[in-house]
Formats: C-alpha cells, sequence, structure tokens
C-alpha cells in the first residue's frame, strides 16, 4: 500500500477533526477502510516525530499508533452520528510481540480488531506492518 495512492475516508489534512490528539502526537494520517469491527489506518514516520529516535519510530510510537487507529474509527463514526469524538485510554495491553522497529520514511499500515464490545470500553486486537503486505 502506498499512503498517496489509496483514496482514504480521512485525510491528513482531516484526521484531527476525528481525534482528540493534535499535533505533534498525532500517530495516524489517514483512515484507509473501516467495518462495524475493524479499520485501517496508515501512518508516514517523518524523522522529526517526537517518537523517533536516532531515526527509529520506537515501541510507544507502534503502540500510540494502534490506540490510534481505534480512537480515528471511533472518531470517524461519531462525526457520522453528529457527535464529538470522545476521548479514550488505554487500560491494559496484553500480548505485545514486536519484532522490527520501523525507520523515519517509512509508511506503517495498521489494522485493528475489535474482538470484544462492553460498555464503556473496547477490547482489541491490533496489527501494523510496514516493508509487508498483509
Amino acid at each position: 500500500m502506498n499512503l498517496l495512492t489509496i483514496k482514504p475516508l480521512v485525510t491528513p489534512e482531516e484526521v484531527t477533526n476525528f481525534l482528540p490528539h493534535q499535533h505533534p502526537f498525532v500517530m495516524v494520517d489517514t483512515l484507509i477502510d473501516r467495518t462495524e469491527s475493524e479499520a485501517t489506518s496508515q501512518f508516514l514516520i517523518k524523522s522529526d516525530n517526537v517518537l523517533v529516535n536516532d531515526g527509529i519510530f520506537q515501541e510507544s510510537g507502534l503502540i500510540e499508533n494502534i490506540a490510534q487507529t481505534i480512537a480515528l474509527k471511533a472518531g470517524y463514526e461519531s462525526v457520522l452520528r453528529n457527535e464529538e469524538p470522545q476521548i479514550g485510554f488505554i487500560i491494559q495491553i496484553k500480548d505485545l510481540e514486536i519484532f522490527d522497529l520501523p525507520q523515519a520514511g517509512e509508511i506503517i499500515t495498521t489494522k485493528i480488531k475489535i474482538t470484544m464490545n462492553l460498555p464503556q470500553m473496547l477490547v482489541i486486537e491490533g496489527k501494523s506492518f510496514w516493508k509487508t503486505k498483509f
């Protein structure tokens, strides 16, 4: 996937309309696709990103990217219902595996899936890829 050739549901210019986050702490650029239980985002890692250290996007950036992907999905859906995007919180991370860290200049494609929808809480599974198609 290429950030510049896919027509997203949410563009980089619009992304902060759907998130409670603001620059410089926005870790998603686009919402590529979404269904009731899934969403896909993309993010171009820039060298001046606050979570880039020595040209490498840090673990915390990957975690934040997954969290902001679900936040972007939820914010997009809130706006469709004429509601304000809500603030959410990560309350637990389980079974996290990081095999490699992306470098500045790479595009991350992140896919989330809602595995449980409880009152006031979502349980999700998230995966981020770069240099790889999924």
